[in-house]
This record gives C-alpha cells, sequence and structure tokens, in this order.
C-alpha cells in the first residue's frame, strides 16, 4: 500500500503541474504562430517594395527572331524567345539611368564571384544547362536587341551588384526568411517538450495501474476468486470512473479531469480496500 500511495502521490503532483504546462506551451506556439503570420505579411510587403505592376509584354521581331520584353522585380527584362537568354546590356543601363549610377556590365562579369558562380552553375550540371551561360548578340540583329545576353541563373547576381536598393530589399527579404526559420524551429522545440511530457504522464498511469493489478493478484494462487478471471481490478476501475464526465479511458491509460482528481484518487482507494476486505472474508471463509 505505501507503493501505491507513493505512486498515486507522484502523479498527482504531474498532474497538477500539466494543465497549467499545456495552457503555458499552447500560448507560447501560438505567439509564435502570430509572429510567423507577420513575418510572412513583411516578407511579401518586401517583395512588394521590389515589383511593379507587370506590364504588358510586347515583342520586337529582329533577324527572324523574337524578343519579349518582360519584367523581372520592378525592373523592365529584354529575353530572347529561341532560347530564354536575358540581355543584361540593357538591364544595367536601365538600373543606371534609375538609380543615378555608372555600373558597366564588362566589370561585373569579370567579377570573382560573377565568373566563380558562373563556373559552379557549367560544372554542377544544375538546372541542366548546356553550353556557354552568357553571350554577345551578332551584329547581324538591330541595335534594340543586341547586347551581352546570360541565363537567367545569373540575374539575380547581376542586379545585386549593379543595384544597391535591390541588394538591401533582397538582404531584407533573407533576414525575414531566417527569423520564420528560428521562429518554426522554437515551434518545434516546444512541441517535443510536449510529447514528452504526456509520455511520461503515460508512463506514470501504467506504472499506477500495474501497481494496483499487482496488488489485487498477489494471493491468486492462494485464495480462489469468486469474480470471473478476466475481470481485473482495472476493469472495476474502470466500471467506477467511466460514466464521470470528462474521464478518459483507453486501455489501462487513465486521463483525469483536474477538478476530480483528489476525488478519483480517494475512489481508487476505495476500490482496492474494498477488494482487499473481500478477499479476507473469502480467506476466512475457505478456513471455517
Amino acid at each position: 500500500m505505501e507503493d501505491l500511495a507513493y505512486t498515486i502521490q507522484f502523479i498527482h503532483l504531474i498532474s497538477f503541474v500539466d494543465p497549467m504546462a499545456n495552457e503555458s506551451d499552447e500560448d507560447t506556439r501560438l505567439e509564435l504562430m502570430d509572429k510567423y503570420d507577420a513575418e510572412v505579411d513583411d516578407i511579401f510587403k518586401d517583395i512588394q517594395k521590389m515589383t511593379s505592376e507587370t506590364p504588358t509584354t510586347r515583342q520586337i521581331g529582329s533577324n527572324n527572331e523574337n524578343f519579349t520584353i518582360s519584367s523581372y522585380n520592378g525592373f523592365e527584362i529584354m529575353i530572347r524567345d529561341s532560347d530564354g537568354f536575358i540581355n543584361s546590356t540593357k538591364l544595367v543601363q536601365q538600373i543606371n539611368e534609375r538609380e543615378q549610377t555608372r555600373k558597366y556590365l564588362t566589370n561585373i562579369t569579370c567579377s570573382p564571384v560573377f565568373v566563380e558562380y558562373k563556373q559552379y552553375l557549367e560544372q554542377s550540371g544544375l538546372f541542366n544547362l548546356m553550353g556557354h551561360l552568357c553571350y554577345l548578340l551578332p551584329t547581324a540583329f538591330m541595335n534594340d536587341v543586341r547586347g551581352t545576353y546570360v541565363h537567367k541563373q545569373l540575374l539575380n547576381i547581376i542586379c545585386i551588384k549593379s543595384s544597391v536598393k535591390y541588394l538591401h530589399h533582397v538582404a531584407t527579404i533573407m533576414d525575414k526568411i531566417n527569423e520564420i526559420t528560428i521562429a518554426e524551429h522554437e515551434a518545434d522545440k516546444i512541441q517535443t517538450v510536449t510529447n514528452q511530457f504526456h509520455n511520461v504522464i503515460n508512463v506514470v498511469t501504467d506504472t499506477l495501474s500495474n501497481r494496483i493489478t499487482e496488488l489485487n493478484y498477489g494471493k491468486q494462487s492462494l485464495i480462489p476468486r469468486t469474480v470471473p478471471k478476466a475481470t481485473t481490478i482495472n476493469e472495476v476501475i474502470k466500471e467506477q470512473l467511466s460514466n464521470r464526465q470528462g474521464m478518459k479511458i483507453k486501455a489501462t491509460k487513465y486521463t483525469f479531469p483536474f477538478d476530480q482528481l483528489d476525488d478519483i484518487i480517494e475512489r481508487i482507494k476505495q476500490i482496492v480496500i474494498e477488494d482487499e476486505q473481500l478477499e479476507e472474508q473469502q480467506e476466512d471463509h475457505i478456513t471455517i
């Protein structure tokens, strides 16, 4: 009975902490999710700063080829329809006019970071890239479409090295993504702690149930029972407690409503005592 009392006291202690712990975890999770939604909204706002209303695309023909005028993060770009490459010469000119700078495409394409990134794309086999990633359009084409054309994977690095404002917006977006990643990680850690807490609760309730069963069957080999063999004290407990509001019983696991916990513990003690008294009466009857 001392072991039973100790186990009941232990489960009582944990049950006292559990509701508050769950409430705290849930509040923290909701707070993190609100922060997550706010960060997503900030990202969309940053993207909107970089973009304008998408202009109606139009096409230009030259040397029996078509070139499409479209947009990229607020910049107007010219795309060669035959291979999808983009006129980086006109893009840098546009950025210089808008931001009143004097950036040169030759300096950008010769920079170590551009050269190394282009080599990385060529050697890594990513995106199924074939051939050169940048080239100069032949003079057979009219001036309106001529210039250096680059693969779309190189477009972002050209914008970053040409526009300080573009670089700032990209850095802001990356910071927001990092903050969201951290928030998601913290939420996952809270969920892990919550799961571990409930695992401990399940182990303790199993221990309590097993201990009650051991006490019930301690004299089974010596004393014949008047109840069927399939009936255990756990079933008696279930029968006594199953009609209580808020009780959840699955197998030998019990979910105790916190406001009924003290009453339930007393009822379990009473069931165990009544069962032991019944065994003593049966033993006295056999002795007689």
